[in-house]
């Protein structure tokens, strides 16, 4: 990497893999979820990467990038534990507050990737791109605090009760 720019379009490239990765693996949690209230929250979790991926493919083309491809490896592994969780063999309250866990990790990693995206963009005075970052580091945020209400609020009671 010779310029700033460099690592902006970096961050763009690990972005588009971690919303393509995380498309794969949604309809598995779906699948794997029992409660209403979190089967609810993830169609539109779902609906949210969508646009998300949308969103980052966007940017991808105003920086020219779309041609090449990157592998998140952080990604990566993150999906392979939420894969790990989902096999084992737990009651369906338990599972689905560890479901919201191990998605919160991944939230997490992506609040932080489009962060640091987003403080790129914005140095290099990328205005159309640092909309698209905002706009989506923001739904992010969102999904991630309705997680956390779902949970502290719903799931994690109802697990605890039961068990």
């Amino acid at each position: 990497m010779k310029h700033f720019t460099h690592l902006l379009e970096y961050q763009v490239k690990d972005l588009l893999d971690i919303e393509l990765q995380l498309l794969q693996i949604l309809p598995k949690i779906i699948f794997c979820a029992k409660d209403k209230y979190l089967l609810k929250l993830l169609h539109l979790h779902l609906q949210e990467t969508t646009i998300q991926s949308i969103k980052i493919g966007q940017v991808g083309q105003v920086l020219e990038i779309l041609h090449t491809t990157q592998t998140s490896e952080v990604m990566t592994s993150l999906i392979k534990q939420i894969t790990l969780f989902l096999n084992k063999d737990i009651k369906s309250e338990l599972k689905d507050a560890g479901i919201i866990a191990e998605l919160q990790k991944i939230e997490y990693y992506k609040i932080a990737c489009y962060d640091t995206a987003l403080s790129y963009a914005k140095e290099l005075k990328l205005t159309s791109i640092t909309s698209h970052l905002n706009d989506t580091l923001n739904q992010v945020y969102e999904i991630n605090e309705s997680l956390t209400d779902l949970a502290e609020n719903h799931m994690n009671k109802k697990a605890a009760n039961k068990y």
